[in-house]
C-alpha cells in the first residue's frame, strides 16, 4: 500500500510539474502568463486545426474570419480599421465541410457577432475530405476545459513548450500571430516563379483540387447549413470569393471547369441572397489579379495566396470603399449574369496581355 501511495504521489508530482511548465511557457498561446524574454515570447503552437478552436474561445472575438489558407495568410486583423476584436480562423486547405464545423464551433463557444467567410472554388470539391487533424480538433462548448489534459499534461505539450523556449532564445519573429493570422514562411532555394508554377501543377493535377472535380452538392449543403445556423443566432454574415492570381483562374478554364465555376457562383448567390447575406467576388481578371506571374509578385505570394495588403483592400471594399473600382463586385441575382459575361471578356484581354503566363498554364496542364 505504501508503494502504491508513493507511486501515485510521484506520478501526480510529475504531472503537476509538467502542467506548471506548460502553463508558464504557454506554447499554444492560451493563458497569457507573464512574458519572459528569451523564454516564452515566441510561441510554437503546432497544428492550427488543434489550437485555433481553443484560441477563439479564449479570445472571444466580435468578428471571426473563416476560410482556407487564403484567409489565414491574406487577412491580417491588425491591418483592419474599425476597432473590433477580430480573430482569423482561416485554415490551410480547409474544405467546405471543415469551414462549416469551425463556424458552428464559433457559434457555440464564443459570443461573436459577425462572420466574414472567404470562399474558394477548390474547397467545394466533393471529392476532397477533411484533413485527418480535423477529427482531432476539440470543437463545441468549453473546448479549452475539455482539452486541458492535452494542453497541460502530455508529452506533445512539453515538446511544444521546448520548441517555444528554443524559438524565444533565437529571437525569431513569430509566424503565427496572437489573432490567428500567420505569415507564409519562405521556401529556401525556391523563387516566386518556381513556387507559383508548383501551385499551378498541384491544382491542375491533384484529383481533390481540379484534377477531378465533378460535384459541389454535398459541400454546398454544408455551407448553406452554416449560413442558416449563423443567421438563426442573429450573426451578421459577409462572404467573399478570394482574389486568387489570374493564372490559377485560367487553370480552371484549361481544366474544363469553367461552366462549373460559373454555376458555383450562381448557386452561392441563390443561397446567400434570400438570407440577406452579401456576396462579393474579387476573383477573375482585374488589376490586382493579373500582375505578371513569377518572381517577387507585388500582389501575390504565389498563384494561390494574395498578400495582406490586398486582403486589406478586400475588407475595405466590403465595408464600402469606392476604390479600386474594378476590384470586387457584389453579386446578386440581378447582376450575376452580367458579371460572369464581363469576366469572360476580361479573360480574353488577359490572354492577349499575358500570353506567356497563359502558355505556362497550358504547358503545365498537358504535362506530366
Amino acid at each position: 500500500m505504501a508503494y502504491l501511495k508513493r507511486f501515485f504521489l510521484t506520478i501526480g508530482s510529475i504531472l503537476s510539474l509538467a502542467g506548471a511548465i506548460d502553463y508558464a511557457i504557454d506554447p499554444f498561446d492560451l493563458w497569457s502568463p507573464p512574458k519572459i524574454d528569451r523564454i516564452n515570447t515566441v510561441k510554437s503552437v503546432g497544428n492550427p486545426r488543434f489550437v485555433k478552436p481553443l484560441q477563439v474561445e479564449r479570445r472571444d472575438p466580435e468578428t471571426v474570419i473563416l476560410g482556407t489558407s487564403r484567409a489565414f495568410y491574406g487577412i491580417d486583423p491588425q491591418g483592419l480599421a474599425g476597432g473590433d476584436r477580430i480573430y482569423n480562423f482561416g485554415m490551410p486547405a480547409a474544405t467546405a465541410t471543415e469551414v462549416k464545423g469551425y463556424g458552428l464551433h464559433v457559434l457555440e463557444d464564443t459570443n461573436a457577432k459577425r462572420l466574414i467567410i472567404g470562399l474558394d472554388f477548390f474547397s467545394f470539391n466533393d471529392l476532397s475530405s477533411p484533413d485527418p487533424a480535423y477529427d482531432d480538433a476539440v470543437l463545441g462548448r468549453h473546448a479549452v476545459l475539455r482539452a486541458a489534459p492535452l494542453i497541460l499534461f502530455t508529452q506533445a505539450a512539453l515538446e511544444r513548450s521546448w520548441r517555444t523556449i528554443r524559438a524565444s532564445r533565437r529571437g525569431v519573429a513569430a509566424d503565427f500571430h496572437h489573432d490567428g493570422f500567420a505569415v507564409i514562411p519562405p521556401v529556401p532555394g525556391k523563387d516566386g516563379t518556381a513556387i507559383a508554377l508548383e501551385d499551378l501543377h498541384r491544382f491542375l493535377h491533384l484529383p481533390y483540387l481540379y484534377g477531378h472535380y465533378e460535384s459541389f452538392e454535398r459541400s454546398m449543403a454544408d455551407y448553406r447549413a452554416l449560413l442558416v445556423a449563423a443567421k438563426a443566432k442573429g450573426l451578421d454574415v459577409i462572404t467573399y470569393i478570394s482574389p486568387e492570381h489570374a493564372s490559377l483562374t485560367e487553370a480552371v478554364h484549361v481544366a474544363g471547369l469553367w461552366p462549373r465555376l460559373n454555376e458555383w457562383k450562381r448557386r452561392l448567390v441563390a443561397i446567400s441572397e434570400p438570407m440577406g447575406i452579401p456576396l462579393w467576388d474579387f476573383s477573375g481578371f482585374n488589376r490586382l489579379t493579373t500582375t505578371p506571374l513569377g518572381g517577387e509578385m507585388e500582389t501575390h505570394v504565389d498563384a494561390s495566396h494574395f498578400r495582406p495588403w490586398v486582403g486589406r483592400l478586400v475588407i475595405e471594399r466590403i465595408r464600402g470603399a469606392a476604390e479600386p473600382a474594378d476590384f470586387g463586385e457584389r453579386l446578386t441575382s440581378a447582376t450575376i449574369e452580367a458579371h460572369l459575361a464581363r469576366i469572360d471578356r476580361d479573360r480574353e484581354a488577359y490572354l492577349l496581355s499575358r500570353p506567356q503566363d497563359a502558355a505556362r498554364v497550358q504547358a503545365i496542364a498537358h504535362g506530366p
